[in-house]
């Protein structure tokens, strides 16, 4: 959505659109509160064995900007680069 703002009192105004991003969270689903590890996934180079199929969006701190996530996919409609990181 775009935004408007006024620096420091002049007429000059800019409209500034939000760029693509998203913050997601790992959501945890098991009943004892860790969580949930899926069968591995053969084949696949050991750090993508383990699919994430639980991502939160409604966490603290997590949150999508001009992105959509459906059934663990995030979708981004515009082209460009993105920065992916985990802990």
């Amino acid at each position: 959505m775009p935004r408007s703002f006024n620096n420091s009192g002049s007429k000059f105004m800019t409209s500034v659109t939000q760029r693509p991003s998203a913050h997601l969270t790992l959501r945890d689903t098991s009943p004892q509160g860790f969580p949930p590890y899926p069968i591995p996934t053969p084949g696949l180079h050991q750090s993508c064995r383990h699919v994430v199929r639980t991502w939160a969006n409604q966490s603290f701190g997590a949150h999508l900007h001009n992105m959509t996530l459906s059934n663990g996919k995030l979708r981004v409609p515009q082209d460009g680069r993105y920065y992916l990181y985990s802990q």
